[in-house]
């Protein structure tokens, strides 16, 4: 078996009962990886080098709050680290955002649960990343 690629993981979701679809950029026809739509959370990811990058997640909904939404995105990354193998880890860049004070607060509890679990600040070509290792704390 090959190095891990985001149809893997699209495969890997769609057992787990989860659909995903092509994402790209804006309107573009610029591919940026795969959408999964769950009831509470959207997420988009794509695959470099055996590493999840998550390049967007936002709350679908409400109704659940915002640690709901932080929980299940936790528990769907570490489900996809240990179920798609050769994946090593999963990295997102976590940016504050000044204009909504609700994204941003989002934003800070998923580093926090994150750290809790034993993810480190990496840098990547120049830019702080968050990195959520499958064998532990990153170095």
């Amino acid at each position: 078996m090959g190095a891990p690629d985001t149809a893997s993981v699209d495969r890997f979701l769609y057992a787990c009962g989860i659909g995903t679809r092509v994402a790209f950029f804006g309107e573009s026809d610029f591919v940026v990886g795969s959408e999964a739509l769950l009831d509470e959370i959207e997420l988009v990811f794509r695959v470099e080098a055996g590493e999840l990058v998550v390049c967007h997640f936002a709350a679908r909904t409400q109704t659940h709050g915002l640690d709901s939404a932080v929980g299940r995105l936790v528990s769907l990354l570490e489900r996809i680290l240990a179920g798609v193998p050769g994946l090593t880890a999963v990295r997102g860049m976590i940016l504050p955002s000044l204009s909504d004070p609700e994204l941003d607060r989002a934003h800070r509890r998923l580093a926090e649960v994150l750290e809790s679990r034993g993810a480190r600040w990496v840098e990547v070509d120049g830019a702080p990343w968050l990195r959520f290792s499958r064998e532990g704390p990153a170095r």
